[in-house]
C-alpha cells in the first residue's frame, strides 16, 4: 500500500507472483530462468516449484549421460536472484518441491 501514489517511491504494487514449473527438459528450465529474470528485475519475489524435474543420476541424452538433479537447477535460478539485485538486495525466491521427490 506504502506505493500507491506515492510518486518518490518506486515499488512494485504486485510484489510476488508464482511462475509455472518448468518441463523436464534444459528449454523449459532455461524459460522459466528467463521468467524469473525479469520479473526479478521488475521487483517482484517469484515462486515455482521444480518437482517436475528427474531427479540425480536419472538418464538424459546428453553427453552427461545423467542428470545432476533437480536441486542443481535450483541453483541456477538462485544465482539469478543473486545477480539481479534491488538496490543492493537480492531478489526474493522461494522454491519448492515435492517431499516425495527422490531428490528430497
Amino acid at each position: 500500500m506504502f506505493g500507491i501514489g506515492n510518486d518518490s517511491a518506486i515499488v512494485s504494487l504486485s510484489n510476488c507472483v508464482v511462475i509455472d514449473t518448468p518441463g523436464d527438459d534444459i528449454s523449459s528450465i532455461m524459460n522459466r530462468a528467463k521468467d524469473l529474470a525479469n520479473l526479478s528485475k521488475r521487483r517482484a519475489g517469484v515462486g515455482i516449484d521444480i518437482s517436475t524435474l528427474r531427479p540425480e543420476k536419472c538418464a538424459v541424452s546428453n553427453s552427461a549421460r545423467t542428470t545432476s538433479g533437480a536441486w542443481s537447477f535450483a541453483d541456477l535460478y538462485s544465482y539469478i536472484c543473486r545477480k539481479i539485485g534491488q538496490n543492493g538486495r537480492r531478489a526474493a525466491l522461494m522454491i519448492s518441491m515435492d517431499v516425495r521427490h527422490p531428490d528430497i
